[in-house]
C-alpha cells in the first residue's frame, strides 16, 4: 500500500516537473529576438563573396522576415 503511494507521489512530481520544464521552455521561445550579425558573422560573409551592397539587403531583408515572437 505504502509503495502505491509513493509511487503516486513520485508521478505526481515528475509529471509537475515536466509540465515546468515545457513552461520554461516556450517562455524562452516567446522572449527570443533578433540580434545583429556579430563581427564574425560579417567576415564569414565577406570571405564568402557576399559583401556586396545587393547581398547585404537581401540578407538584411530575409532577417527582417523572419518572426521575432512565438505566437500561440
Amino acid at each position: 500500500m505504502s509503495d502505491a503511494i509513493l509511487g503516486s507521489v513520485i508521478v505526481s512530481i515528475a509529471t509537475g516537473t515536466l509540465f515546468l520544464a515545457v513552461q520554461s521552455a516556450e517562455k524562452a521561445f516567446r522572449n527570443a529576438g533578433k540580434y545583429p550579425p556579430t563581427k564574425y558573422e560579417i567576415e564569414l560573409l565577406r570571405k564568402s563573396g557576399y559583401s556586396n551592397e545587393e547581398s547585404k539587403a537581401l540578407l538584411k531583408s530575409d532577417l527582417e522576415s523572419f518572426p521575432t515572437k512565438f505566437n500561440d
